[in-house]
């Protein structure tokens, strides 16, 4: 359970969320609303948790100047209205809304087509647009695994079966256990080339289930230049969405 608290480092007075768990050690983390996050062992006094708040006040503050330049260079969400843009797959499409009378959505010629009942509702639209990535992602991905799947035989033995999900700090989960992976539906955005990275990089756990240095090794032999991959994947730039802030 998370607190919210206050301490104060001069004339400054400090807000930060609190939150007890069994870790050995105590680490903050400033979060992009620039909301200060400690994470606690579950006997560490309060005292104990502001000394070091107050001792890393220079880190603290360069982290949420830092978010805010990040927040301020940010481009402005999306409402999903006709004239926007978006990449689908890399290759930028302008939103078209027109009005239909079954919620339907499509790719095609560099347009993306939202056919909603009423073009005015903004959660009609956002909706509509959710289930076009849905559906996007639950066509292209068998496909993409099917394609990368002999490099890893015979982990996993077979295909896995795959799920779809909205994440914010991952592109892809593997359970080796379930013989599962879970990709982030926001990946439609990206170019193929780097889906192709992150689709290598989950089977790859069916082999190492972590992200250790002989996990790093095994892809690298899969694919030479996974590391110049993964570096541009986490610069890509995504689009927001006004409809996420409600």
């Amino acid at each position: 359970m998370s607190e919210s608290r206050f301490v104060t480092v001069g004339r400054e007075r400090l807000a930060y969320t609190l939150n007890r768990r069994r870790v050995k050690n105590i680490t903050i983390r400033v979060r992009e609303s620039g909301e200060v996050a400690v994470t606690a062992p579950t006997r560490t006094t309060i005292a104990r948790i502001e000394e070091i708040l107050r001792d890393k006040i220079t880190f603290i503050r360069d982290g949420k100047e830092k978010m805010a330049k990040k927040c301020a260079a940010a481009p402005r969400p999306l409402t999903l209205c006709t004239g926007e843009v978006l990449p689908i797959f890399g290759e930028m499409h302008t939103i078209q809304v027109v009005s239909d009378a079954r919620c339907r959505a499509g790719a095609i010629n560099g347009v993306l087509y939202l056919a909603v009942k009423n073009p005015a509702d903004a959660a009609e639209r956002y909706r509509c647009f959710l289930d076009f990535l849905d559906k996007t992602a639950r066509a292209y991905f068998p496909d993409a695994v099917a394609r990368a799947l002999p490099q890893f035989l015979p982990k996993p033995p077979k295909a896995p079966t795959l799920s779809y999900r909205t994440m914010k700090t991952r592109w892809g989960v593997c359970n080796y256990n379930k013989q599962k992976i879970t990709f982030n539906r926001r990946l439609v955005f990206f170019p193929p080339h780097l889906i192709e990275y992150v689709v290598y990089h989950e089977l790859a756990h069916f082999h190492h289930p972590n992200h250790s240095k002989d996990f790093w090794q095994f892809l690298t032999a899969r694919m030479p230049d996974c590391q110049k991959r993964r570096e541009a994947l986490n610069d890509y730039k995504t689009p927001a969405f006004a409809a996420e802030n409600k």
